[in-house]
């Protein structure tokens, strides 16, 4: 496929189709009350698409077939769309150990901004110990759920307007599991770098691709991820921005990659190592099978904790 530009890069060079998916959920979180008929047509089936492709020079896979308009029907208009809650004790120590991993590269007078943070949890177990902390997220639940004097929360997207009410020079931009939901990564990158401080630090987090892609895991596949991101992809793009690769964490037996970046501005040319060439169409339609294999020798099954993977 050529003359399709890649939203990471912005190259037009060859992509790669890796899968191809229609009748999927627009969001891993919409839970469409009106399709439980089981014998209707459109049982267990949504109405978005899913066309990832890999952009052949950096490696990037996106969805070719996003649907901004979808997904903001599913956000904002919807009753159905579930917001999650950390419950589990694992949950909450994962957040304490990127709280102690971010503390490491962190300074005492460093003033924070988490975009995208949820109900704010590691804003919560930062709080304690930084001296400043924004938050910016279109969602009211962080600043509901997370109340304290050195944390100050800006209701919106990561724009203009909203960057204009931070009254301090940042230090170091976290932001965790929202890189996968940007549909353009290109100018939304450069944005954070242009607003860090020099010599700040980024700390991004997100699914990790190719523990996705080796294992076949379908049940991370969603529409509302606009892209899929290897260790490599991120640390190349990030040098091309002048921003200096520092150290990496995996959480969740390598599901999760967590990255840590500081903006030194120089800009090297690396070639970190990148998977090319993944063909999951054969494999996911096999683990489909599997599981299906084991479900039809019961006759009733319950999902606990299923989540978006049920």
């Amino acid at each position: 496929m050529q003359n399709i530009q890649c939203p990471l890069c912005e190259d037009r060079s060859l992509k790669t189709q890796i899968l191809s998916k229609d009748n999927i959920f627009e969001s891993s979180a919409y839970l469409d009350m009106q399709k439980t008929d089981i014998n209707a047509k459109n049982y267990a089936k949504g109405e978005a698409f899913m066309d990832l492709l890999q952009c052949e020079k950096c490696g990037y896979a996106f969805n070719n077939s996003f649907s901004f308009e979808k997904i903001e029907k599913i956000y904002t208009k919807s009753n159905t769309y579930y917001q999650q809650q950390y419950f589990t004790n694992r949950l909450s120590k994962h957040i304490i150990n990127i709280k102690n991993h971010i503390k490491k590269y962190s300074k005492n007078d460093d003033i924070f901004l988490e975009i995208a943070p949820g109900q704010g949890d590691l804003l919560r177990a930062l709080s304690s110990e930084a001296k400043f902390i924004y938050s910016i997220d279109p969602s009211y639940f962080a600043s509901k759920y997370c109340k304290f004097d050195n944390v100050k929360h800006i209701q919106g997207f990561f724009n203009d307007e909203t960057k204009s009410k931070i009254k301090h020079k940042i230090n170091f931009i976290i932001f965790r599991h929202l890189l996968e939901h940007i549909e353009n990564p290109n100018s939304f990158l450069k944005e954070v770098v242009e607003f860090l401080e020099d010599d700040g630090f980024v700390y991004v987090e997100v699914p990790n691709a190719e523990d996705i892609f080796k294992f076949a895991r379908f049940i991370d596949l969603y529409h509302d991820h606009c892209g899929y991101y290897q260790k490599g992809v991120i640390i190349n793009f990030m040098n091309s921005l002048g921003l200096e690769f520092v150290d990496s964490v995996e959480f969740f037996e390598s599901q999760h990659l967590g990255l840590f970046f500081k903006k030194s501005g120089r800009v090297n040319k690396l070639d970190y190592p990148v998977i090319f060439n993944y063909d999951l169409k054969t494999r996911i339609q096999n683990e489909i099978k599997a599981i299906n294999n084991i479900c039809f020798k019961y006759e009733h099954i319950a999902l606990y904790g299923g989540g978006g993977s049920s």
